[in-house]
């Protein structure tokens, strides 16, 4: 891999932990704010939607460059190895 490739990695991977840290804080903030105080912001709601959609792009995509997705393998047990390897390569490409 390239030094190109190694920092933008490492750039979405900040970006992951950064939009996910914003996320949480910003919902704490809120569940606070109305426990304490007894009343919101609205702004707050749609901030933290949009802040988790795009984490969750990120996210995908991040998870994707390590192969860290989930993928539900107890059928396999029953299959020989070669159909085990048709039906993964048929599961990736969709």
């Amino acid at each position: 891999m390239t030094k190109f490739w190694c920092i933008v990695d490492h750039i979405e991977s900040d970006i992951c932990r950064n939009l996910l840290a914003a996320f949480v804080c910003l919902l704490f903030l809120q569940v606070a704010v109305r426990t304490w105080f007894g009343f919101w912001f609205s702004w707050v709601e749609e901030l933290s939607m949009q802040i988790f959609v795009w984490f969750v792009f990120f996210g995908v995509s991040h998870a994707a460059k390590m192969c860290a997705y989930n993928r539900v393998t107890f059928q396999f047990k029953f299959l020989p190895n070669k159909a085990i390897k048709h039906i993964k390569a048929c599961a990736d490409l969709f």
